[in-house]
């Protein structure tokens, strides 16, 4: 499976921690239901979307900043399935931990009746340069992170 790049296929969103993502042709079994693992790329894309827009952070700043982000933990809970010519919108949360690593949830939807899809939620730790977990949280990521909070609060699960 190719993952897609994190602009690829995005969409303007109508909320800050959305993204609209088109259901494409080789996403989907010969039952035109989009196979389960692309619940997880597009749940990636959206991540770097919020990423951009919301925390203003691209993973060009990252590699200057010498910090890795990878996912410790992955999760989908699958409710309904999405079809060849359905466009997903992914909506994802900060979930507001103390420790180093930064947790999000999403909340998957059918963009044409606003059906709930799956629902999942992803750990990133933070590594420097030569892949030790940092122990606290960046202070430039920080600092856009609190930021965005602050002025964005609806981008918190609850």
């Amino acid at each position: 499976m190719a993952l897609a790049r994190p602009t690829e296929r995005v969409a303007p969103a109508p909320r800050i921690n959305e993204t609209v993502i088109p259901v494409r042709f080789h996403e989907v079994d010969q039952m035109r239901v989009v196979h389960h693992s692309y619940y997880l790329v597009y749940m990636e894309v959206a991540r770097f979307a919020f990423a951009a827009r919301a925390l203003g952070v691209t993973q060009a700043e990252l590699d200057a900043w010498g910090v890795q982000v990878p996912v410790r933990r992955c999760e989908c809970e699958y409710l309904h399935p999405a079809r060849f010519g359905d466009s997903v919108r992914v909506a994802v949360y900060v979930r507001p931990r103390p420790e180093a690593a930064l947790h999000l949830s999403y909340r998957l939807y059918r963009e044409a009746d606003g059906r709930l899809l799956a629902t999942g939620r992803t750990v990133n730790v933070f590594l420097n340069r030569e892949g030790r977990l940092l122990l606290n949280t960046p202070p430039p990521l920080r600092e856009r992170l609190e930021r965005a909070l602050r002025e964005h609060p609806e981008i918190v699960e609850g």
